[in-house]
């Protein structure tokens, strides 16, 4: 049997593979670039007449995403409350400092489908790449090396405690754990309770063995419509085997009751 090296047609193919991602805007964390800094802006200017907002941020970390929602809701002439889940001791601590105003609820635990203590894994404290899944980062050169113990809880029994009626806007970046989260919601996770729902796809997503098939299968059977976020707005997909490519990339599950063509 004869062994050849990568041939031309090979790098040929995986230049070409890594245009195509490009091209759909995946593996852009830029937030000024990627999209998710317009979707935001048109999400709160969709908002901007209700009486009352519910936001909630999982996976919080050192609180720039939280920091963002609350300048657009502060904008805004309605009241609002910001509940955000953080589990780590070290982004928890960093949250509590940043975050004086009674508006913004901080919660130093992890949503899950189960209440429970539990493992996380980071490479260095403060990491984004925070996960409770131990992650195999050996192909970029990395390790999460780090481990820590915290606390998880269900999101439908903090709904129920906090007497929630509606969440306006959701966000889900938990390094592979979103479909939990979103079991963990129960009932609530229904198109006429949770306006929109924006999630993170990537290769946590192999960590956690949970294909972009799963996620759209639950959100579809919920009756959500599914978008990716590009630079220039929403883009409703239907799910093809071809997006299945474990790249980072940002969903959002939408009511049908608040889409606008």
């Amino acid at each position: 049997m004869i062994i050849k090296d990568k041939s031309l047609k090979y790098n040929i193919a995986k230049k070409l593979y890594h245009l195509s991602v490009k091209i759909d805007n995946s593996n852009n964390s830029n937030f000024e670039t990627n999209g998710e800094k317009k979707f935001i802006k048109n999400l709160f200017d969709d908002l901007k007449n209700k009486d009352s907002l519910i936001l909630i941020d999982v996976g919080g970390n050192i609180g720039d995403y939280t920091q963002m929602l609350f300048e657009n809701a502060i904008k805004l002439n309605g009241t609002f409350q910001i509940h955000v889940f953080e589990p780590t001791k070290y982004c928890y601590s960093m949250l509590s400092k940043r975050f004086r105003d009674k508006r913004v609820y901080l919660n130093n635990t992890a949503c899950s489908n189960i209440d429970r203590s539990a493992k996380i894994y980071y490479d260095s404290v403060g990491s984004g790449l925070a996960s409770m899944h131990n992650r195999n980062l050996k192909a970029i050169g990395n390790e999460l090396k780090i481990k820590e113990t915290i606390k998880t809880q269900r999101l439908d029994d903090y709904i129920k405690k906090c007497n929630i009626c509606h969440i306006d806007f959701i966000k889900v970046d938990v390094e592979g754990h979103e479909k939990a989260v979103f079991e963990g919601m129960g009932d609530f996770l229904n198109p006429d309770f949770v306006d929109y729902v924006q999630f993170e796809y990537g290769g946590a997503n192999l960590d956690s063995m949970t294909s972009l098939m799963n996620l759209y299968e639950l959100f579809e059977f919920k009756g959500f419509v599914l978008a990716k976020i590009m630079p220039k707005g929403l883009q409703v997909r239907n799910y093809e085997p071809f997006l299945e490519n474990f790249e980072y990339s940002n969903y959002v599950a939408i009511s049908k009751k608040v889409i606008k063509v």
